[in-house]
């Protein structure tokens, strides 16, 4: 296949001390962050009214923007990660690359909102919060287990009927069912089973339910949730063995592509099929290289920053304002996505770029700049 073709490459590159294949597609970035504006969007409608359903999106196809962002994050992440399989010669160096793009930004971010906000918004006298290790049992809480609890002891941003107000991190749902991706990926590669008929088949059983066939609501929650994203996921690792035979990728999907949307927007299946249809474009405009966007190199990748922190940013201004009602949606998306967007910044500059170099020293062999910036 075309991916053990680009992989035996970039080895054979640096067995003769030669730099690996670049890989740097700004449309990556600028994607990203469009989805991390677009998690943020739908949020400012649920914390600031209190509901989704004046969302627009929602209003004009049932579903709200925010979940199609977290679905191109992860057509983007399978996409990605795959090709990051391919390129580690080791299961070791897989899951060490991957840790450090997750783990260092997570944990920076379940310190820090612990510990602010939740000295700022706990009931208790905060040298007791402090004293009793409140934000570090939940800073620990969040390393180990992603997204559970969603709430911090104590803490309410505001008084609210439904207890959105205790909600600390809504976002971090998504996180255990990347690592779940993740684990897949690694055990099919130590398997030798990476292949791209084992995509298909994965991404078939996965899309069951936009058939009717598997109901993700009687589902416990962790597999619901495994159920609505991760067919995003193998969709975008599908479309990179397309990607491997010509180093980019034909025009002529777009025409079945279009036919599932027809299909989609008939059934009322618009993100259920989204994984059929949208994955595909998706890329083709990330690694187009005639349609290029400015290159955000020296910028850096704030997307995964703002994801992070949106939530608490959000909640915060909220309670700042007075609760539910008292701020209205278009300025808390305006003044949130701001902050989230200058935290991501600092978060990328400050500790994930670092953090992907520190897999030169896990490996004790270089990393590519171009392969440390990508993850």
């Amino acid at each position: 296949m075309g991916a053990s073709k680009l992989v035996t490459s970039d080895r054979a590159a640096e067995s003769r001390g030669e730099a690996a294949r670049p890989f740097r597609y700004p449309n990556f970035d600028w994607l990203r962050i469009a989805a991390a504006t677009a998690v943020l969007f739908s949020h400012a409608f649920l914390l600031a009214q209190g509901t989704e359903e004046n969302e627009p999106w929602r209003q004009l196809t049932g579903t709200i923007l925010g979940i199609y962002g977290v679905g191109v994050f992860f057509v983007i992440s399978g996409f990605l990660i795959t090709r990051s399989a391919f390129n580690s010669r080791t299961l070791r160096s897989f899951a060490a690359a991957r840790a450090l793009r997750i783990y260092p930004a997570l944990a920076a971010c379940a310190a820090l909102t612990s510990f602010v906000l939740g000295v700022s918004f706990t009931s208790m006298e905060p040298a007791r919060f402090l004293a009793d290790l409140i934000p570090l049992k939940h800073t620990i809480k969040t390393i180990l287990h992603p997204g559970t609890p969603y709430d911090l002891v104590s803490v309410r941003f505001y008084p609210d009927a439904l207890g959105m107000g205790r909600t600390f991190n809504g976002s971090l749902w998504t996180i255990p069912q990347e690592l779940a991706c993740y684990v897949i990926i690694g055990l099919l590669l130590v398997l030798r089973l990476l292949r791209w008929p084992v995509m298909v088949l994965l991404l078939l059983l996965l899309t069951l339910p936009a058939f009717g066939l598997l109901d993700i609501d009687a589902a416990p929650e962790p597999i619901g949730n495994f159920l609505l994203v991760a067919a995003s996921f193998f969709a975008g690792s599908l479309v990179f063995f397309v990607w491997t035979q010509k180093q980019h990728l034909p025009a002529w999907p777009l025409l079945p592509c279009a036919a599932v949307l027809a299909v989609a927007i008939a059934t009322n299946q618009g993100f259920g099929l989204f994984p059929l249809y949208g994955a595909y474009p998706l890329l083709m405009f990330a690694t187009a290289q005639r349609w290029r966007l400015p290159d955000l190199n020296g910028f850096g990748d704030i997307s995964y920053g703002m994801y992070l922190y949106g939530w608490p940013v959000q909640q915060t201004f909220v309670a700042l304002a007075g609760g539910v009602g008292a701020i209205s949606w278009n300025a808390l998306f305006a003044l949130s996505t701001l902050v989230a967007a200058l935290l991501g910044y600092a978060s990328w500059h400050l500790l994930e770029k670092r953090a992907l170099r520190w897999k030169s020293l896990l490996l004790r062999r270089p990393v590519p700049q171009a392969v440390a910036e990508l993850g």
